[in-house]
């Protein structure tokens, strides 16, 4: 209960259950959960399998792009790749064509795990759902690229 009134005043229409950021955090956490828990025994954070998902997916990049296709800030992309790079899931070269670029790729460890984690990742994507009707889904997923 709202100790005064002009508390009570602004309370009065708010509830945290209904604001967006409380609500995709919540949503967040379990489906990041789902998928780390399918994930755990491979020693990786969502944020690397989404790195090495994104490599497969579009092929060798610089560090700059592939920042950018996991929406991770530059400084924080170059330590990701650093300890990837350590445990042998990516390779880095010199882009043959401007050799101030160092572009990422998958080594064929990287690629054979990824390849591996992938169903993982679709079975908690669809437990994630699972509260929704293929309809809901679509929409929901339409919805959320929308906003990002």
């Amino acid at each position: 209960m709202a100790k005064n009134k002009k508390d009570a005043l602004l309370i009065e229409n708010f509830s945290i259950d209904n604001q967006v950021g409380y609500l995709l955090r919540c949503a967040h956490q379990k489906a990041g959960g789902l998928t780390t828990e399918k994930i755990r025994n491979y020693d990786l954070t969502n944020v690397q399998f989404s790195t090495l998902a994104r490599l497969l997916e579009y092929g060798p990049m610089s560090q700059n792009q592939l920042g950018r296709v996991v929406a991770m800030p530059p400084a924080n992309i170059h330590s990701l790749v650093a300890r990837l790079k350590k445990r042998g899931l990516v390779r880095t070269n010199r882009d043959p064509e401007d050799k101030r670029l160092i572009l990422v790729s998958l080594s064929a460890k990287g690629r054979t795990l990824v390849k591996k984690l992938i169903p993982l990742d679709i079975e908690s994507s669809a437990n994630a759902l699972a509260e929704l009707n293929r309809k809901e889904q679509k929409t929901f997923l339409k919805l959320l690229r929308r906003l990002v």
